[in-house]
Order: structure tokens, then C-alpha cells, then sequence
């Protein structure tokens, strides 16, 4: 089972050092090369050939073929249809492999529990969701439903001879690293509830299962997505809301966890130092200025509201809710002045409950940022939408499976033979039908 502590989605380029030299071990210096090439074709924005992968990894040629031949053996990388490029001879684009190896994403939160499986691609081959129709405020109820959706999906996968490769569970809270602890999770009534050991003690046949902050995991989906598209946004504040309010720091397309993996509780920061008591304990937390249940309530919403409803209100130009947006919008901003003033960054992405509000939101927090953040004289600062608007937690936790099984050669297991002969659609001959 893949040790799930890898943010960065890509490995740095091979150098010119041999093993002779550094004093690294041959087996170690293949597994390095295989992770670097892995990284290369998992998350290229278009499918290289072994000619590119040599030229972009600097290794030679016949390093390349070797290794992505045994790539391939191990079921991490497929060929693609050759293909003509100029004038040369053609060349065979390779692509991650489909439905061979696949990680399970999750979340809990105030709208249920949703989880994902996700294979090397990155597509969604299989998906459950349970409302909030229990009781959220108990943990032994929702770590009971967890578990359920989890054997579900485990099921499914062990059916269609697939490799699980890990399973990890995004929560809207502080969880100590590594250990499933949920120190407090506000938005439920959490406080030191250790989520693994109760998982494992419900469904002992369940692997493993990874816990972390939802935010965290959401921009680790992000991160993703944009190293897939070569976007050029690589340093930026990301900033979600479903249960709660946080943010992450993307520093060269790596997320920024802190000491103790805490940072980004940009929710739990002091907005009104006189302000409500919120329910982490502390008090004129931003979360109840400017966190999704606030605007809800703030626009006039019925506790049951959804986002839905105050689009529709927000699309009738009703006062309330403009001015609820207005008024988060500013909270925000001041919170996110003060983050961006220390962490020098230019680029803010809204994802969550933010990205969906961002025709009604963006301009607003743009705005006062650039007139609250100081360098922003030089370099003004940008407000952008998500590009993954929706599931992005349970995506981006399935991804950090992924992503620290690529890191980890060594472990490494060729899937089922049935696994290895699925071709997807994008492999297959166009057959065109002339009808007269």
C-alpha cells in the first residue's frame, strides 16, 4: 500500500551524476528513472513518444525504450496508434494506461459522504454518494457509511480486476499527519475522533485508509489538472468552501503543508476579534463572515437553501443577497491580503462554493485586493476560477494515492491480465460508414 505524502506531481529532471560517481546504488538509480519517466507520461498535456522523453529527461534512448518497456509490463503506460510527424518516420505516443491501477478518493462532509475511483488517466470509472440523511454530528454513524461506501467501491474493483492501489479520505478539518486524528472538525462537532482506527475496527478488510483536510486534497486536484493542461499558473492561494472555509498554498506546483501539516486554516483566522464564538471554540473566526452556511443564511436562505437557490436570487438582483456577497467578499479579501502580504504570491484561485459564486465574487475580491496588498502596485494580484469546479476533494485525494504509488517503483505489481487487454475508446480504429 502506496504511503500517501507525496504533493508534488512531477519528479525532477535525471542529472548527468552516474551512480559511480554519487554513490547511488544501480536499482535505485532505475527506480529514479522509472518514477521521472512515469511522472512524464501520467501527467504530459499530450502523449510523448520515447524520442521526447529522452530529449525532455535527458536520458538516452536506450535507457527510455528499456524502461518504459517494463512501464508498460507493469501496466502504468499503454501504447498509443502511430502517428506521422513531418516528414520523419512515425512515432508511437504513449498514455497512462487506463483501468489497471486505481485509487479510491473520498470525503466527508455536511452534504453526506461522496467518493470516487480514479485509475492513471485521471477519469472517474466509478462513483457512490450518501446524502445527509444520518446523523453527521456522530462519528461512529459516519465513519459506519464511510466504511459501507468503501467495501462498496472496493468490491467493485476487486469484480472488474483492477488494482487497488490506496484509499484516501478528505475531512473539513485539522487531522494530525499521518495518524486519521481529527483534532476538530467544526462543521460537524468533531473534536478528537480518530478516524482510521474507528474505520479499521468497522471494516478490517479494508486497506489502509489515508486522512487529510479537504481543502488540502482539493487543491492537490487542482495542481493537477493544471500541470496536465501546462498551465502556467504554478504559485498560487487556493481558496474552497463545502463545509467550512480554508485555503492551500501552491508553491512550483507543490502544495505547502507546513510544520505539521496545518496550514491554509485561513477559516479559523480572526475576522472580528469581538466577534461570535465559533464552534472550533475561538472567536470572530472568518469562517462565520464569510464561509458557504453565512452567505446562505445572510441572503435570507432557509437552512435547507443550496447554492442553486442563491444563484437564482443573485440572478433576480434581490438586495439581500447581493448584499450578502458583498459583504463576504469583504471579510475575505482582508483575510486574504493579509495571507498574500506573507506568502508573495500573485495568483488566487476560487474553487468550491467560491468558484460557483465567481461571476458574483471574483471582481469584488480582486478589486480590494488590489487595493489592500502592497506589491500588488507591481505585480497586481489575479482572481481566477477552479478548473475543477466539482469533486474536487475526493478527485484530488484519489490523486495523492496515485501520485505516491508512481513515487514507489519498487512496489510496483502488474494488475490482472483482464486489466492489461482493456482498450479505451481513444485506442481504437475510426470506422467510417458511407451511406448513400
Amino acid at each position: 500500500m502506496a504511503d500517501n505524502s507525496t504533493d508534488s506531481p512531477r519528479t525532477k529532471p535525471a542529472s548527468n551524476t552516474t551512480h559511480r560517481k554519487s554513490g547511488v546504488s544501480p536499482e535505485s538509480m532505475r527506480n529514479f528513472n522509472l518514477r521521472l519517466l512515469a511522472d512524464a507520461i501520467v501527467l504530459a498535456p499530450e502523449p510523448p513518444s520515447r524520442a521526447e522523453l529522452a530529449r525532455t529527461t535527458h536520458l538516452n534512448k536506450s535507457t527510455v525504450a528499456r524502461l518504459v518497456d517494463y512501464l508498460i509490463k507493469v501496466g502504468l503506460v499503454v501504447e498509443d496508434n502511430q502517428v506521422s510527424v513531418g516528414t520523419g518516420r512515425p512515432v508511437t505516443p504513449l498514455r497512462p494506461a487506463p483501468h489497471t491501477h486505481v485509487a479510491i478518493g473520498a470525503e466527508i462532509g455536511v452534504e453526506g459522504i461522496e467518493a470516487c475511483v480514479l485509475d492513471l488517466t485521471g477519469d472517474v470509472i466509478a462513483e457512490e454518494y450518501i446524502g445527509p440523511v444520518f446523523d453527521l454530528s456522530s462519528p461512529n454513524r459516519v465513519i459506519s457509511e464511510l466504511a459501507a461506501t468503501l467495501e462498496s467501491l472496493t468490491n467493485k474493483i476487486n469484480a472488474s480486476k483492477l488494482a487497488l492501489i490506496g484509499i484516501a479520505c478528505g475531512v473539513p478539518g485539522i487531522i494530525t499527519k499521518g495518524t486519521g486524528i481529527a483534532n476538530v472538525v467544526p462543521s460537524l462537532g468533531w473534536s478528537n475522533v480518530d478516524i482510521r482506527t474507528s474505520l479499521t475496527n468497522q471494516s478490517p478488510v479494508l486497506p489502509v485508509t489515508t486522512f487529510d483536510n479537504s481543502v488540502s486534497y482539493a487543491a492537490i486536484a487542482e495542481n493537477v489538472c493544471r500541470t496536465k493542461l501546462n498551465d502556467e499558473t504554478k504559485n498560487y492561494v487556493y481558496v474552497a468552501g463545502t463545509s467550512g472555509l480554508g485555503a492551500a498554498l501552491i508553491e512550483k506546483a507543490s502544495l505547502h503543508r507546513g510544520v505539521n501539516g496545518w496550514s491554509g486554516e485561513i477559516g479559523h483566522t480572526p475576522a472580528e476579534i469581538d466577534g461570535p464564538q465559533c464552534p472550533c471554540g475561538l472567536q470572530g473566526c472568518l469562517e462565520l463572515f464569510a464561509g458557504p452556511s453565512t452567505i446562505l443564511r445572510a441572503a435570507g436562505l432557509p437552512t435547507d437553501a443550496t447554492i442553486g437557490h442563491l444563484l437564482s436570487s443573485l440572478s433576480k438582483g434581490e438586495r439581500i443577497s447581493t448584499r450578502a456577497i458583498g459583504n463576504a467578499s469583504t471579510y475575505l479579501s482582508r483575510a486574504l491580503a493579509t495571507y498574500i502580504s506573507i506568502v508573495d504570491v500573485q495568483d488566487v484561485i476560487l474553487g468550491g462554493f467560491y468558484a460557483q459564486l465567481y461571476d458574483h465574487f471574483s471582481q469584488r475580491v480582486e478589486k480590494q485586493l488590489n487595493s489592500s496588498v502592497l506589491t500588488s502596485q507591481w505585480k497586481p494580484i489575479r482572481v481566477n476560477k477552479a478548473l475543477v469546479e466539482t469533486h474536487a476533494t475526493s478527485i484530488g485525494a484519489a490523486w495523492q494515492c496515485l501520485s505516491s504509488f508512481i513515487q514507489q517503483p519498487e512496489n510496483w505489481q502488474a494488475p490482472s491480465t483482464e486489466s492489461l487487454k482493456y482498450v479505451s475508446i481513444r485506442n481504437t480504429n475510426e470506422i467510417f460508414v458511407d451511406i448513400e
